[in-house]
Protein backbone atom coordinates (compact mmCIF):
# COMPACT_ATOMS: atom_id res chain seq x y z
CA UNK A 1 0.00 0.00 0.00
CA UNK A 2 1.41 3.13 -1.07
CA UNK A 3 1.82 6.06 1.82
CA UNK A 4 0.22 8.85 -0.26
CA UNK A 5 -2.95 6.72 -1.29
CA UNK A 6 -3.38 5.25 2.56
CA UNK A 7 -3.20 9.08 3.54
CA UNK A 8 -5.64 10.23 1.08
CA UNK A 9 -8.01 7.37 2.47
CA UNK A 10 -6.84 7.83 6.19
CA UNK A 11 -8.50 11.59 6.07
CA UNK A 12 -10.73 12.05 3.25
CA UNK A 13 -12.84 8.58 4.30
CA UNK A 14 -12.23 8.32 8.09
CA UNK A 15 -15.75 8.89 9.56
CA UNK A 16 -16.18 5.31 6.99
CA UNK A 17 -12.82 3.91 8.47
CA UNK A 18 -13.91 4.80 11.69
CA UNK A 19 -16.68 2.96 11.36
CA UNK A 20 -19.24 5.87 11.96
CA UNK A 21 -20.72 6.30 8.49
CA UNK A 22 -21.58 4.05 5.46
CA UNK A 23 -19.10 5.40 2.78
CA UNK A 24 -17.24 8.12 1.18
CA UNK A 25 -16.91 8.85 -2.29
CA UNK A 26 -12.68 10.12 -3.19
CA UNK A 27 -11.33 11.04 -6.57
CA UNK A 28 -8.10 10.18 -7.25
CA UNK A 29 -5.80 12.44 -9.93
CA UNK A 30 -5.25 11.38 -13.58
CA UNK A 31 -1.30 11.36 -12.55
CA UNK A 32 -2.13 8.08 -10.15
CA UNK A 33 -4.70 6.33 -12.48
CA UNK A 34 -2.84 3.23 -13.06
CA UNK A 35 -1.61 2.96 -9.59
CA UNK A 36 -5.44 3.51 -8.19
CA UNK A 37 -6.58 -0.06 -9.10
CA UNK A 38 -3.94 -1.96 -8.19
CA UNK A 39 -4.13 -0.15 -4.87
CA UNK A 40 -8.09 -1.19 -4.73
CA UNK A 41 -7.50 -4.73 -5.29
CA UNK A 42 -4.78 -4.68 -2.12
CA UNK A 43 -7.35 -2.71 0.01
CA UNK A 44 -10.18 -5.13 -0.82
CA UNK A 45 -7.23 -8.10 0.30
CA UNK A 46 -6.30 -6.08 3.39
CA UNK A 47 -9.24 -4.99 4.55
CA UNK A 48 -12.73 -6.74 3.83
CA UNK A 49 -11.98 -9.19 6.62
CA UNK A 50 -12.55 -6.03 8.75
CA UNK A 51 -15.60 -4.53 6.91
CA UNK A 52 -14.18 -1.95 4.88
CA UNK A 53 -14.84 -2.24 0.92
CA UNK A 54 -13.28 0.09 -2.02
CA UNK A 55 -14.96 0.63 -5.45
CA UNK A 56 -13.75 2.13 -8.82
CA UNK A 57 -16.88 3.90 -9.67
CA UNK A 58 -15.77 5.67 -12.46
CA UNK A 59 -12.44 5.35 -14.32
CA UNK A 60 -13.28 8.50 -16.26
CA UNK A 61 -9.86 9.94 -18.30
CA UNK A 62 -9.48 12.55 -15.57
CA UNK A 63 -9.70 10.79 -12.71
CA UNK A 64 -10.79 7.78 -10.75
CA UNK A 65 -13.43 8.14 -8.24
CA UNK A 66 -13.64 5.12 -5.78
CA UNK A 67 -16.01 4.41 -3.12
CA UNK A 68 -15.05 3.36 0.12
CA UNK A 69 -17.64 1.72 1.84
CA UNK A 70 -18.99 -0.59 5.03
CA UNK A 71 -20.20 -3.46 3.14
CA UNK A 72 -22.99 -5.10 5.75
CA UNK A 73 -24.34 -1.38 6.56
CA UNK A 74 -24.37 -0.67 3.09
CA UNK A 75 -26.98 -3.63 2.35
CA UNK A 76 -28.69 -2.48 5.42
CA UNK A 77 -29.25 0.54 4.15
CA UNK A 78 -30.28 -0.58 0.74
CA UNK A 79 -32.47 -2.95 1.98
CA UNK A 80 -35.01 -0.42 3.34
CA UNK A 81 -37.89 -0.25 1.85
CA UNK A 82 -37.64 3.63 1.19
CA UNK A 83 -34.31 3.30 -0.05
CA UNK A 84 -35.11 0.12 -2.60
CA UNK A 85 -38.53 2.01 -3.52
CA UNK A 86 -36.41 5.11 -4.53
CA UNK A 87 -33.68 3.74 -6.35
CA UNK A 88 -35.90 1.21 -7.86
CA UNK A 89 -37.01 4.62 -9.22
CA UNK A 90 -33.94 4.89 -10.96
CA UNK A 91 -33.69 1.69 -12.60
CA UNK A 92 -31.78 -0.36 -9.72
CA UNK A 93 -32.90 -3.39 -8.76
CA UNK A 94 -33.06 -4.93 -5.28
CA UNK A 95 -30.54 -7.39 -6.02
CA UNK A 96 -28.02 -6.82 -2.97
CA UNK A 97 -24.97 -4.49 -3.15
CA UNK A 98 -22.88 -5.88 -5.64
CA UNK A 99 -25.37 -5.60 -8.51
CA UNK A 100 -26.25 -2.04 -6.48
CA UNK A 101 -22.92 -0.58 -7.79
CA UNK A 102 -22.49 -1.88 -10.64
CA UNK A 103 -25.89 -0.30 -11.84
CA UNK A 104 -24.88 3.22 -9.80
CA UNK A 105 -21.60 2.47 -11.93
CA UNK A 106 -23.09 2.41 -15.00
CA UNK A 107 -24.88 5.59 -14.46
CA UNK A 108 -21.74 7.46 -13.64
CA UNK A 109 -20.30 6.81 -16.53
CA UNK A 110 -23.41 6.70 -19.25
CA UNK A 111 -25.39 9.35 -18.06
CA UNK A 112 -24.96 13.36 -19.13
CA UNK A 113 -25.61 14.30 -15.56
CA UNK A 114 -24.20 13.09 -12.27
CA UNK A 115 -26.61 11.12 -10.85
CA UNK A 116 -27.22 12.76 -7.22
CA UNK A 117 -29.03 9.14 -6.23
CA UNK A 118 -25.52 8.69 -5.60
CA UNK A 119 -26.30 10.28 -1.89
CA UNK A 120 -27.94 7.27 -0.48
CA UNK A 121 -25.29 5.54 -0.81
CA UNK A 122 -23.49 7.70 0.81
CA UNK A 123 -25.86 7.40 3.61
CA UNK A 124 -27.14 10.87 3.10
CA UNK A 125 -30.81 10.77 4.51
CA UNK A 126 -33.12 10.08 2.00
CA UNK A 127 -35.67 13.38 1.88
CA UNK A 128 -32.55 15.11 1.43
CA UNK A 129 -31.61 13.64 -1.53
CA UNK A 130 -34.69 13.73 -3.03
CA UNK A 131 -35.24 17.86 -1.73
CA UNK A 132 -31.41 17.73 -3.61
CA UNK A 133 -32.73 16.13 -6.90
CA UNK A 134 -36.22 18.03 -7.03
CA UNK A 135 -34.61 21.38 -5.86
CA UNK A 136 -31.62 20.79 -8.33
CA UNK A 137 -29.13 21.80 -5.19
CA UNK A 138 -31.09 24.91 -4.28
CA UNK A 139 -32.75 26.13 -1.26
CA UNK A 140 -31.25 23.81 1.74
CA UNK A 141 -31.06 24.55 5.08
CA UNK A 142 -27.70 23.45 5.91
CA UNK A 143 -24.95 23.04 3.60
CA UNK A 144 -21.76 20.17 4.97
CA UNK A 145 -21.52 17.01 4.05
CA UNK A 146 -24.50 17.27 1.98
CA UNK A 147 -27.20 19.92 1.40
CA UNK A 148 -29.72 19.53 4.43
CA UNK A 149 -32.94 20.04 3.95
CA UNK A 150 -34.51 18.42 6.91
CA UNK A 151 -33.54 17.89 10.57
CA UNK A 152 -30.57 20.38 10.50
CA UNK A 153 -29.78 19.54 14.12
CA UNK A 154 -29.14 16.12 13.17
CA UNK A 155 -26.79 16.98 9.97
CA UNK A 156 -25.12 19.42 11.94
CA UNK A 157 -24.39 16.78 14.70
CA UNK A 158 -23.14 14.32 12.23
CA UNK A 159 -21.48 17.29 10.14
CA UNK A 160 -19.70 17.79 13.32
CA UNK A 161 -18.70 14.06 14.28
CA UNK A 162 -16.88 13.63 10.98
CA UNK A 163 -14.79 16.86 10.66
CA UNK A 164 -13.96 15.76 14.28
CA UNK A 165 -13.18 12.23 12.96
CA UNK A 166 -11.18 13.44 10.35
CA UNK A 167 -9.14 15.76 12.38
CA UNK A 168 -8.53 12.67 14.91
CA UNK A 169 -7.05 10.42 11.79
CA UNK A 170 -5.28 13.33 10.41
CA UNK A 171 -2.89 14.19 13.63
CA UNK A 172 -2.52 9.88 14.04
CA UNK A 173 -1.13 9.65 10.67
CA UNK A 174 0.65 12.89 10.98
CA UNK A 175 1.83 11.46 13.80
CA UNK A 176 3.50 8.44 11.72
CA UNK A 177 0.07 5.79 12.50
CA UNK A 178 -0.69 3.60 9.80
CA UNK A 179 -4.13 3.48 7.84
CA UNK A 180 -4.45 -0.35 9.07
CA UNK A 181 -4.36 0.87 13.08
CA UNK A 182 -7.25 3.55 12.35
CA UNK A 183 -9.60 0.80 10.67
CA UNK A 184 -12.06 -0.40 12.71
CA UNK A 185 -13.15 -3.51 12.29
CA UNK A 186 -16.37 -4.95 11.89
CA UNK A 187 -18.33 -6.33 14.78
Amino acid sequence: MTPSMDFLIGYHCAPVIRAIKVANLIAFPKTSLSQVCQQVKAYNHYFNKAGLHFYVLCSCPKQRLVLVYRRRELAALLGQASISSFLESYGYKAEGVDQALRQLRKRVTENQEFPHEIGIFLGYPLLDVQSFIRQKGKGSCLCGEWKAYTNQSLAAWKFYCYRICRQYCYRQLVAGKSLESLVIKAA
